[in-house]
């Protein structure tokens, strides 16, 4: 009975894998790689790796996560004639995307919905054939997914461990990027609106919060011994996008920055940031206008999307994993309408909507009669009367985003630590 759609699953798997490795096959030397990309990814990278400092150049900066330059520097040797390793290996965790988003839809629903959550996450064209270049955006998706497998773990088993988890997934991706630094908070709210649900996880939804922040600790301590100040996260990323919101701007527009880039100084920037302000006081209605925009274009960039999942939403909505899931999303999503936008800027939350999505085409698929198993419930039985996805699915599942979350976070432990030991010698 299970045939169909494990056969199919696997060759979606396979496809994606296969459109994954092909896209990263195009990029055939470093200089290309540096090319098509972000530079400042690739010259931190390569800071990291020539210099031992995470900048430009050996000059210290925190203006970027450290996650996605350390694994650049740690995989890459910045020879621009060379084939660059990066993109085979982003290639292979991105696929990890397909079976992931696949077995946490089977959880929330059925196993046709992770089918069609695992072909959604193999065949989007922003996933299967992504640009192989410096960008962090593909290993920040899978990093988003994993925190939100691991989060909808805790939620169906509220364990101290599973919390701890929870919030170690979640602090690794705000180290990569910060958009997501709200989001424990808003999830105790949304989890502690109904008084039966606050009830069984107010004990260790602040141990997952504690540790969502603890785990950033060595990038705040880094922070402080290079530049004296509090840096939780990027340092000012997000003021270019701010101070072209307040202008009224809704999107940023293709290529390089007409500003210099990232290393513009701190004392312009904070003069700009601070002019962008008084604007805003003094005239809202251009900055509303961009936001309202904005949030328009966030939905109809990814409209067909947004409507499955907002569909599974509303019919998951006695689920708290699927709160959990659509709390996430509508975070992401959401502290982007403030600030200057760009299509990439959306791609990592791509793989966690899919899960959503999945539920409701097949939400979608039984209203219009497609019913392969009257026993199949839509709380995620399986054909043959499995109530549950089975154990060691659930255990593959929460392990791997375990152990992609920690190989990565012990690469920024041991960068930043290398760096600082290093500076410290030579003073």
């Amino acid at each position: 009975m299970r045939r169909p759609w494990a056969a199919a699953f696997l060759l979606v798997l396979a496809a994606g894998i296969g459109l994954r490795l092909a896209a990263a096959l195009k990029t055939d030397t470093v200089g290309r790689l540096r090319d098509q990309g972000r530079p400042d990814y690739f010259e931190y990278g390569r800071g990291l790796r020539e210099f031992g400092v995470l900048g430009r150049g050996g000059k210290p900066s925190a203006f970027r996560g450290p996650v996605y330059p350390v694994f650049l520097g740690s995989v890459e040797r910045f020879d621009l004639d060379l084939r660059p390793a990066s993109p085979l290996i982003e290639a292979a965790l991105g696929s990890l995307a397909i079976p992931l988003a696949g077995l946490a839809a089977w959880q929330l629903h059925s196993p046709w919905a992770g089918l069609a959550a695992a072909a959604l996450a193999a065949f989007h064209p922003a996933l299967a054939w992504p640009l192989p270049a410096c960008r962090v955006e593909p290993l920040y998706g899978l990093l988003v997914l994993l925190a939100a497998v691991s989060l909808a773990e805790w939620i169906r088993t509220p364990t101290a461990g599973r919390a701890a988890a929870a919030g170690f997934v979640l602090a690794t991706g705000l180290l990569c990027r910060s958009v997501l630094s709200p989001f424990p908070f808003i999830l105790l709210a949304g989890l502690g609106a109904r008084p039966d649900w606050a009830l069984r996880w107010r004990k260790t939804a602040w141990i997952l919060i504690a540790a969502a922040f603890a785990f950033l600790l060595p990038w705040i301590a880094r922070n402080a011994y290079q530049f004296g100040r509090f840096i939780p996260f990027e340092d000012h990323a997000a003021d270019r996008n701010f101070i072209a919101a307040a202008s009224g701007i809704v999107e940023n527009a293709p290529g390089p920055s007409p500003d210099g880039g990232p290393e513009i100084p701190f004392d312009e920037l904070g003069k700009r940031r601070r002019e962008a302000l008084g604007g805003i006081i003094r005239d809202p209605g251009p900055y509303l206008r961009s936001c309202v925009l904005r949030l328009g274009c966030i939905v109809k960039r990814h409209s067909a999307l947004s409507f499955l999942a907002g569909l599974a939403f509303l019919r998951l909505r006695g689920d708290p994993a699927a709160l959990g899931l659509g709390l996430l999303a509508a975070c992401f999503l959401l502290m982007h309408v403030p600030l200057s936008l760009e299509a990439r800027y959306l791609e990592p939350i791509l793989p966690t909507l899919m899960v959503l999505a999945g539920c409701g085409a097949a939400e979608l698929g039984q209203a219009a009669g497609f019913k392969p198993e009257a026993a199949e419930a839509r709380a995620g039985q399986a054909p043959g009367g499995a109530s549950r996805l089975p154990l060691v699915g659930a255990g593959l599942v929460w392990g791997v985003s375990l152990a992609v979350a920690g190989a990565l976070y012990l690469l920024v432990v041991w960068g930043l630590a290398g760096e600082v030991l290093r500076l410290s010698i030579v003073e």
